[in-house]
């Protein structure tokens, strides 16, 4: 029976082998990433035989490649991305534009189609526009009771279709006088402004009272701005407007 000796093993590391006996022959060994890893080679025993050790881990931490910092033109084309996924879905932009004030959600209409479409079809948007009344319409009355503060239209105000005295403060029996002017350039039968509420809330019915001119309209849903227009006849001049 044959009685096998437990066999002999010498180990070097890399850098050490070129320096080693001439008679012993060396492991071939491949590094990966700069790390040193050490290798066992056959010794003068002739039951010797090559190991490999395994690469040692804390070696390996220190060789872990760092990541890129992103450069200036890559973040910024990664902000404009997010920015054009904002900027084009509907429900995250109609959330940021309900917080605008009308004269701006106006002007806003001019951005795009894609905006343009959303401004004219959003409830919430044609709310703040006033394109949709915010609650019903009041009819009009004598009684004192009744007496309440309207609002006129802010766009109106901006695009210099009315003017008022007094700040617009309201006379008793609800009532009070304003400017119109409906200058060339608004004489256009689809023009925006012209579904827009004149007050709010909205009135069912006007008087417009004027030295060549007197005039009644009414509208269930609030008189508009295109009706006033069209009770004018597109006439330049300053009106006295009185809904009581």
């Amino acid at each position: 029976m044959t009685r096998h000796l437990q066999q002999p093993y010498r180990i070097w590391p890399l850098d050490d082998l070129d320096t080693g006996n001439a008679n012993e022959k060396t492991l071939k060994h491949s590094t990966h990433n700069h790390i040193s890893s050490l290798s066992a080679a056959k010794c003068d025993n002739p039951l010797a035989k090559p190991i490999r050790i395994n690469e040692m881990a804390s070696l390996e931490a220190d060789t872990v490649p760092e990541k890129p910092t992103p450069t200036p033109a890559k973040a910024i084309k990664n902000f404009e991305t997010a920015s054009q996924q904002v900027l084009t879905t509907t429900e995250l932009i109609e959330n940021i534009l309900s917080h605008l004030p009308p004269v701006t959600l106006y002007n806003l209409r001019k951005v795009n189609k894609y905006w343009a479409s959303l401004i004219q079809t959003s409830p919430t948007l044609r709310q703040n526009l006033w394109l949709t009344p915010s609650g019903p319409a009041i009819t009009p009355s004598h009684s004192k009771s009744l007496k309440r503060q309207f609002t006129i239209n802010p766009v109106l105000y901006s695009l210099r279709i009315f003017s008022t005295d007094r700040g617009g403060q309201g006379y008793p029996y609800l009532h009070f006088v304003c400017r119109l002017r409906f200058p060339p350039r608004w004489r256009t039968k689809d023009a925006f402004w012209r579904d827009m509420q004149i007050t709010d809330p909205p009135v069912k019915s006007i008087f417009l009272r004027s030295s060549w001119l007197d005039k009644y309209a009414e509208n269930e849903g609030g008189v508009t701005a295109g009706q006033l227009s069209d009770m004018l006849e597109f006439q330049t001049g300053a009106l006295y407007w009185f809904h009581s």
